[in-house]
Parts: structure tokens; sequence; C-alpha cells
């Protein structure tokens, strides 16, 4: 991963201890850090330029219409399902939007799976 990262994947290790993180798979582009319920988180980075989104993605058993989510977009959907305002998605807003609703987010993505089809659907 490109060192400019580096804060980002610190802070996302000591972050997701809370979730069980267990293992990290990491390329020059994008970390997987990997959960003991087989969910993975992902920080994925462009090529050129700096920008960069944290991502989950459920084991394929638990898959629906999606493959993976972008957090920052699951935050409008939470934002849109639950009626609570939701902050500006900075990476440590994300991570606390995980931490705070992970017994929904990696537990029951049919919750929100339709609503985030429909969000991410490109007209």
């Amino acid at each position: 991963m490109r060192p400019e990262y580096s804060d980002d994947i610190r802070k996302l290790r000591s972050s997701l201890v809370s979730l069980g993180y267990s293992a990290c798979n990491e390329d020059d582009y994008k970390v997987d850090f990997r959960l003991h319920n087989k969910w993975v988180v992902t920080l994925a980075t462009e090529r050129y330029g700096y920008g960069r989104a944290l991502l989950v993605v459920p084991p394929a058993e638990m898959r629906c219409a999606n493959k993976e989510y972008a957090v920052w977009l699951l935050m409008i959907v939470f934002e849109r399902l639950t009626q609570k305002t939701m902050p500006k998605p900075s990476m440590d807003a994300q991570l606390h939007f995980l931490i705070e609703n992970k017994s929904i987010i990696f537990v029951t993505p049919a919750y929100y799976d339709d609503k985030y089809s429909k969000i991410n659907a490109i007209d």
C-alpha cells in the first residue's frame, strides 16, 4: 500500500479489533481486513491521485443483490431507514458507523440491501 495511507491502515487495524479483525491482505492499492465472521472490510485506493473508499464485503452465503457495500453509501441508506442524521463520511465517522451498527450490517444485510441498490443505481 502506498505510504500516504499508512495512518488510515493503522487506524483501521486498531478500530476493527472490536469487529473481530483477524487477518490482513495488502497490495499496492487495497487492504483487506478479514473478520472472524467471514466478512471483509476493504480500504481501496486510487492508482493515480489521492482517493480512498471503505467497503464491506459479505461472505458468499450472505450475499444479496450487492457483492460489496461502500460504507459512505451505507451511511446514507441508514440515514433514510432510521431517520437519524449521519455525520459527513470521514474515515473516523465511517469506522464509528460500522462499529455502532455492526449488529445490523454484519448480521442482516437483507435489511438494507434493496435500499442500497436503489440509491446506488445509475440512471
